[in-house]
């Protein structure tokens, strides 16, 4: 499970998403204008895994995809 996890979130760095305007994480990091939505966005995954985490006795995280990201501030 954590290996899938792990290649769910790899392409989704780099995946197009319309909540960022078609913009990869990736790149949405480095727009000024759409850090503020991607920041939102993970919180929202944060608070899912979250979730998981608890209901599965899981012990997954983001802490990695925040680091590329340069996102230090959700750490």
């Amino acid at each position: 499970l954590a290996e899938q996890h792990l290649r769910d979130y790899r392409g989704f760095l780099d995946a197009g998403i319309a909540a960022l305007d078609g913009l990869s994480p990736r790149a949405a990091a480095a727009d000024p204008e759409k850090r503020p939505r991607l920041i939102e966005l993970m919180k929202q995954h944060l608070v899912i895994l979250e979730q998981r985490n608890r209901d599965q006795g899981l012990n997954l995280t983001l802490d990695w995809a925040l680091e590329e990201l340069g996102l230090r501030e959700l750490l």
